[in-house]
């Protein structure tokens, strides 16, 4: 799951879901701001994924302030360094520009359209 800004709250519904599961798959969530101060619900979300083992959280910033603890980039950079997500299932929330640009990156890097959820209107 790729979310920046407040396209973390569709995610969190999904993350809810997930919980409710039986069986839950492992999750991987790279929430993206341009600083810390950005990262929307990252509080909420950390705590979440420290209760559920399933749950991985990797936070984005694209300002880099010299604070560890998180990858630099944009999403699409950070997204593409990890893989091409092939046997992914990929959903991506947030900005028509952070979508376009992630999407578009990821389909360069080998990830199958038919793997990639996302808002169709925000795409040209």
């Amino acid at each position: 799951m790729v979310a920046g800004g407040t396209g973390m709250a569709p995610i969190k519904a999904l993350l809810e879901d997930v919980a409710d599961r039986k069986v839950k798959p492992r999750t991987q969530v790279f929430l993206g701001g341009r600083t810390w101060d950005d990262l929307y619900d990252f509080a909420s979300l950390r705590k979440l994924s420290y209760s559920n083992p399933w749950l991985d959280v990797v936070p984005v910033v694209e300002t880099d302030d010299g604070v560890s603890g998180a990858e630099h980039g944009t999403l699409a950079d950070v997204i593409t360094r990890y893989g091409a997500w092939a046997d992914h299932d990929v959903v991506v929330c947030g900005s028509p520009a952070m979508i376009r640009a992630t999407v578009s990156r990821m389909l360069v890097a080998g990830t199958p359209l038919d793997r990639i959820t996302y808002d169709p209107f925000t795409m040209d």
